[in-house]
């Protein structure tokens, strides 16, 4: 049942001035930007017979004030001196909030039982009112601020949501059951619901068995082999869900087919070397602690709050760092996929949003600052000559017409690598660093995709190697792709070795994400190592404080 109220007797001036000055707020996160407002006609304009919480008001947050305005200052939570029926379940939304990995006690620091016995008033309703947007923006759209969130930048400014957190609160208010309606405000992804699932099935796992086996360092075991760390290893699978415990023996002195393909379906799954073998990596895998695994799934829920819906109509690239793979789709659907090749934890391939509109065929290279004074430097000490055994010119300066110099005419040892003035730039041709195709993007940090001639980094399971742009391992699908009917006539041009921009018959958006945890389609829960080690960065900042918005205090409920 929507929440009990009454439409006051009120003059047609009066409700058009009400809805003049009462449009949707901005996030309750005050670092969030503002997003465009809830059509004023959509949010229910509405006062129960039981008055106005007016004087409660004073001082509050705009977005708290302007959700009671557009309600005329109605309650929420009372009627007179008694809970609405709604009451109740509402407050079980927010303390089932944990369920999204958020903690209950930033909405509510008590139990809903203490709530429902005190007596309500005024002040209580805007606090429990306050608790419920806090939990509607961060669940619809994460509780760490954009410029808070680890590993984020934002080259085309902070996106902004679709819709406020008080125009969708102002919506399950007004749905049949408004407790069911709040519940489902998460991301529609379908991804947020099964990951939730995850996160449910590892707190029972945890509770049941208080974590994992740990299995100890040792020599690798292949099929056949014997080995007494089997019965740990045993164990960890049946409990990863991995193998099935009717098929688990008693005392297992062998690594057996079945434990072989177990093994295998666990190293699918973690995005190391499938092979069957209780080797180095596949035991620091499987030693991987269940609250380090929880915390992997809580840091990804907040990271899906976070990304904007998948558009249904275009092309768009995704990069998911910790898997090393690019996914393109095509009006929504996945149309390519392949491996790819990120940054080093030195240096890191940032996480952003941005757009492709052009491609550049078989590009030169100029060579990053930073890595000319630490690595080109260097070795032109060395060698004077080094450069032309690179196939790289040495500019005077940065400027577009600035000569070349003859590496043999600088006194390498002289220069300083703090304020060193040259420009290096490799030519085009089949060792450069950006091989035949470089995909640009549009950012001011200089990332973008490109081809690479370091074919064999493709073959590891690890593969965190460049200097931060993302290394594409098959250069000319993703061409065919972007391109659409352009390739052909684009794949001639590359063809003729000249260094060419064309521009793309249509933007493609690219997305860098970082999800080192997800459930797929068939239920199948994937793990990646933390390879920038953000997620229990995530998780930290999701423990932080308040933020400084309305506190319900266990005196305002007359509990000590």
């Amino acid at each position: 049942m929507p929440l009990s109220i009454s439409i006051p007797t009120v003059s047609l001036a009066a409700l058009l001035a009400a809805l003049a000055v009462a449009p949707a707020a901005a996030d309750t996160t005050a670092a969030q930007t503002a997003a465009p407002a809830v059509p004023a006609m959509e949010t229910p304009l509405v006062s129960p017979n039981s008055g106005v919480v007016s004087l409660a008001l004073t001082g509050v947050d705009p977005a708290l004030r302007a959700f009671y305005s557009a309600r005329l200052d109605a309650p929420v939570w009372h009627s007179g001196e008694t809970w609405v029926a709604e009451a109740a379940p509402l407050l079980a939304v927010l303390a089932a909030a944990a369920d999204h990995g958020l903690d209950p006690a930033d909405y509510l620091p008590l139990p809903p039982a203490a709530v429902l016995t005190a007596a309500p008033s005024d002040q209580f309703d805007v606090a429990l009112t306050d608790a419920l947007l806090r939990y509607v923006a961060d669940v619809t759209g994460g509780r760490i601020a954009p410029e808070s969130r680890p590993g984020h930048r934002y080259p085309h400014g902070v996106p902004q949501r679709e819709a406020t957190a008080a125009g969708l609160l102002a919506q399950a208010l007004a749905a049949p059951d408004p407790a069911a309606a709040l519940a489902a405000l998460q991301p529609a992804d379908p991804s947020y619901g099964r990951l939730k699932s995850l996160l449910a099935d590892l707190r029972r796992q945890k509770a049941a068995t208080g974590g994992w086996p740990v299995i100890p360092a040792g020599p690798s075991v292949r099929e056949g082999d014997g080995d007494p760390r089997l019965a740990l290893m045993q164990a960890s699978l049946v409990l990863h869900g991995d193998l099935d415990p009717a098929q688990a023996q008693r005392s297992p002195t062998v690594h057996d087919d079945a434990l072989v393909a177990a093994l295998k379906r666990f190293q699918a799954r973690h995005g190391i070397t499938v092979d069957g073998i209780l080797g180095g990596d596949t035991v620091k895998t499987l030693n991987t602690s269940l609250d380090e695994r929880i915390t992997q799934v809580v840091a990804n829920l907040e990271r899906l709050r976070w990304d904007p819906p998948l558009p249904r109509t275009g092309k768009v690239i995704e990069v998911n760092v910790p898997e090393y793979r690019l996914t393109a789709y095509d009006d929504g659907a996945p149309a390519l996929d392949m491996r790819v090749v990120v940054g080093t934890d030195d240096n890191r391939t940032p996480l952003f949003t941005d757009y492709m509109d052009d491609v550049v065929l078989n590009p030169t290279w100029t060579v990053p600052y930073s890595i000319a004074r630490e690595e080109i430097l260097p070795k032109l000490r060395a060698d004077p000559a080094y450069t032309i055994g690179q196939n790289m010119d040495i500019f005077a300066s940065w400027s577009h017409s600035a000569p070349v110099v003859d590496p043999w005419s600088v006194d390498w040892l002289a220069v300083n690598g703090r304020n060193m003035p040259y420009r290096f730039v490799e030519r085009a041709g089949p060792g450069n660093a950006l091989g035949r195709v470089r995909f640009s993007l549009n950012n001011d940090f200089a990332i973008y995709l490109h081809d690479t001639p370091a074919k064999s980094k493709f073959d590891r399971p690890h593969r965190a190697y460049s200097h931060g742009c993302v290394r594409v391992g098959d250069y000319d699908a993703l061409l065919g792709f972007v391109a659409g009917d352009q390739a052909d006539r684009l794949r001639g041009l590359l063809d003729t070795g000249r260094t060419m921009t064309m521009k793309l018959p249509r933007n493609v958006d690219v997305r860098i994400v970082y999800h080192s945890a997800w459930v797929d389609e068939l239920g199948t829960a994937h793990f990646r190592r933390d390879v920038y080690g953000l997620d229990p960065e995530v998780a930290q900042r999701l423990r932080e404080g308040s933020r400084g918005l309305i506190a319900l205090k266990r005196q305002d409920v007359g509990l000590k």
